[in-house]
């Protein structure tokens, strides 16, 4: 069996010790440590060692102590020594570490691969003699003066780590005190911040009080006035289905074209009052939704029919792709014509003449649904499709008499949608045409539900 050299690793760093030993096991080499010279001279007189590596500045004995010592052993001369140092790298530490009797004087950090050639060397061929620089045993006295160089450059060493000490002491007081000036600065900006930050949630909270106040007044004056227009104008629409049926005398063509003029138009200012009434409902919470579990294929198609004339006399072409996968679902069935109706009659006013409308509905989120409206239109600046579903908000470029409006419309649409817990959108490009699309998520039906009446 191959016999393993014996090496003997002596250091009061941890870190270094066990670096150092990994490399060594790692070469093939038995190794044995000590944390000082005291504890490594004791073990010495215990054990045989083919190679030491020591350390210089230790705790109860330092390295060079421990050389000397060694050296003056006849047991223990003839062990090869080396210096392996971090802290004492100057040419006169190397000097004396050599005249104390090491053999080698190494500096960390190292090449570690050379580091190991020298410890091969040493430890199978015994240590080199150097006559320049290893000592017999009279020079290791005190007559040439080795321990007072000893001792005068321990005491250089001692007074440069003193003063880089006291240096350092000096700076970490004075970034202490910078430390607390700039803490007091925060702490005074901090507080300065909160109290601001408290003045501007009051203003903040006195705000939205008369904000809240003020939609209150602006939600009663138009529900009250909803009200007041709407006994006025159901008299007229009265009146004007009985001019229409000329049960007071027979009307000229002309005078029927006007009074069917008076009848759209008194219609049309019926759907906004209501639209507006519904809007002030959902703010008000007073809205609820009528659930009931419908198909939203025989739906969709009753609306599409509902529309039908409307989109022939423009020569516009309605395709429907529904999703089967997801056709039975629990909603307020007259919300739901309403969101329709909102969108096709806005896909109907934007799309030319000879256009075509493509309606998507399929499967969301495993119990709802989501519908895309593709009209072939005029389609929506990117800049306005923020606001396109903010409340009587019109694109500059529909406002001309030809197509009219006030942006109540969408604004309901998006209020009804939300009521549903769903999300509505708008994908356009200029010129391209717009995709509005919107989900609706199937409601509970907490036991009672009414029949669809489709």
């Amino acid at each position: 069996m191959e016999i393993k050299n014996k090496i003997f690793v002596v250091d009061d760093n941890e870190e270094s010790r066990l670096l150092l030993e990994l490399w060594l096991k790692k070469g093939g080499y038995e190794v044995v440590s000590a944390v000082n010279g005291a504890e490594a001279l004791e073990r010495l007189h215990t054990e045989d060692f083919d190679l030491i590596i020591s350390d210089i500045l230790m705790p109860v004995m330092d390295g060079f102590q421990l050389c000397k010592k060694v050296r003056s052993d006849e047991n223990l001369s003839s062990i090869p020594f080396i210096f392996y140092t971090a802290t004492y790298t100057d040419k006169q530490d190397e000097y004396f570490g050599l005249k104390s009797g090491a053999d080698r004087f190494i500096r960390k950090p190292t090449d570690m691969f050379e580091f190991m050639d020298v410890v091969r060397e040493l430890s199978t061929r015994g240590k080199i003699q150097s006559p320049d620089t290893r000592i017999d045993k009279q020079s290791l006295g005190n007559g040439d003066g080795s321990y007072k160089l000893y001792n005068e450059i321990l005491i250089k060493k001692l007074e440069t780590k003193n003063s880089d000490l006291e240096k350092e002491i000096i700076e970490r007081k004075r970034i202490e005190g910078e430390l607390t000036e700039e803490r007091n600065k925060l702490e005074e900006t901090v507080n300065e911040r909160t109290r601001e930050l408290k003045l501007s949630l009051q203003k903040l909270q006195d705000a939205n009080l008369l904000l809240e106040q003020a939609n209150h007044a602006k939600n009663k004056f138009l529900s009250s006035m909803s009200h007041e227009l709407r006994t006025p104008l159901n008299a007229v629409l009265g009146f004007t289905d009985m001019l229409q049926g000329q049960y007071f005398g027979k009307l000229n063509e002309k005078q029927l074209d006007y009074i069917k003029q008076v009848d759209s138009s008194g219609k049309h200012l019926l759907s906004l009052i209501n639209n507006l009434l519904n809007i002030v409902k959902i703010d008000a919470g007073k809205m609820e939704l009528e659930l009931s579990k419908c198909s939203i294929t025989e739906l969709l198609d009753a609306i599409v029919s509902m529309m039908d004339s409307l989109f022939t006399r423009k020569k516009i072409t309605v395709n429907t792709f529904i999703d089967s996968a997801q056709d039975e679902v629990i909603i307020d069935v007259h919300k739901y014509k309403q969101i329709m109706c909102n969108l096709l009659s806005n896909a109907l006013k934007y799309t030319p003449e000879g256009g075509s409308v493509n309606i998507t509905c399929a499967a969301e989120d495993e119990t709802g649904v989501r519908v895309e409206i593709k009209d072939t239109g005029t389609g929506i600046k990117e800049e306005e499709k923020r606001d396109l579903f903010s409340g009587f908000y019109q694109a500059d470029w529909v406002h001309n008499d030809q197509l009219g409006g006030t942006g109540v419309g969408l604004t309901l649409t998006r209020r009804l949608v939300e009521l549903h817990g769903g999300n509505i959108g708008v994908e356009s490009e200029v010129g391209k045409g717009s995709t509005f699309w919107f989900t609706l998520a199937s409601q509970r039906s907490n036991g009672s539900l009414k029949n669809n009446g489709i």
